[in-house]
């Protein structure tokens, strides 16, 4: 896919996430790898609402800009970079050489409000089990190893106090296929849970 259509999806993804409630204001962040190494990432500052397809930044795994254009805090760039990464070292386990896609194409951290809700009043939980998904591992994301871990085994997270991050592949509507999924499965179990 060409990048100027990757950045038309990914403007697109953002604008409906946040009809959706799933991203707020210019919370969120969006990314989708262009080709070996390299990605799109929604900035900061930026209601999710109004993106353009000129507003999107360029980086390396490492979330150093490549073009010239808006930086991405590498707090924010973190939990993307790990998810990237465990695609990197699943290739290699795989005899496959580094410039070789990675099985994770797009990453979407959310700000799914059942799903928060979920978390919250799961205080000393570790994982929610959802379900018609996969079990949500529940980790802050400072939690390097815990990040790694996490997306060895599933494509979403829950951050704790912080949203969510999923992983898809190949691209970025299959990862936003999962932000809603996981947000329809958290608010069935909340309507349970209040019906108990």
């Amino acid at each position: 896919m060409s990048e100027v259509l990757l950045r038309q999806n990914i403007c697109q993804a953002a604008r409906e996430l946040w009809t959706r409630g799933l991203l707020l204001a210019d919370d969120g962040l969006l990314s989708v790898e262009v080709h070996r190494r390299r990605f799109l990432v929604t900035p900061a500052g930026l209601r999710r609402s109004d993106l353009r397809d000129a507003d999107l930044a360029v980086v390396d795994i490492g979330g150093m800009d490549l073009v010239g254009g808006p930086a991405i805090s590498a707090d924010a760039w973190r939990p993307h970079r790990i998810a990237y990464r465990v695609g990197l070292d699943r290739a290699a386990a795989n005899g496959r050489p580094a410039e070789a896609i990675t099985p994770f194409g797009a990453t979407i951290h959310a700000t799914p409000p059942n799903l928060a809700a979920l978390v919250r009043l799961s205080p000393d939980a570790d994982t929610l089990a959802l379900a018609g998904v996969a079990p949500v591992k529940i980790i802050t994301d400072e939690d390097e190893a815990a990040l790694h871990a996490a997306f060895e085994h599933s494509p979403a997270v829950a951050l704790r106090g912080n949203g969510s991050l999923v992983v898809a592949a190949p691209g970025i509507w299959q990862a936003v296929n999962l932000v809603e999924r996981i947000e329809h499965a958290a608010s069935i179990d909340l309507i349970c849970r209040r019906h108990k």
